[in-house]
């Protein structure tokens, strides 16, 4: 799978995706700081999935009409979980991620081990 993974993605995450043979590009390795908006037209013109914990990308296309046609996974994770856990979790739902149809959004929850 091709993945964005935004700038404020765990770097474990990152090296577990590539292990598990992800082509993973990570916004703080090649695009820090560009704004979100740019980000979204990046994942779109290199087919990439983008991953974040960012809320604001459901804005972007929910107000600004942009799309999104190979997907976003937003987290929204329980600050008290260990990273472990944490890493187990992203990697296992864009481990999944691959078999949804192109398009889908989804807000992948984690409140406890």
């Amino acid at each position: 799978m091709r993945i964005l993974a935004d700038e404020n993605m765990m770097r474990r995450v990152v090296a577990g995706l590539r292990v598990a043979r992800h082509d993973v590009r990570l916004v703080r390795e090649t695009n820090p700081s560009d704004p979100d908006h740019d980000l979204l037209e990046l994942a779109t013109q290199e087919r990439r999935t983008l991953i974040t914990y960012d809320t604001d990308y459901g804005e972007l296309v929910r107000a600004r009409g942009m799309s999104a046609p190979y997907g976003v996974l937003l987290f929204r994770i329980h600050r008290d979980l260990t990273r472990d856990v944490v890493t187990r979790f992203i990697i296992s739902s864009v481990n999944s991620a691959d078999r949804w149809p192109p398009g889908v959004w989804t807000i992948q929850i984690r409140h406890s081990e």
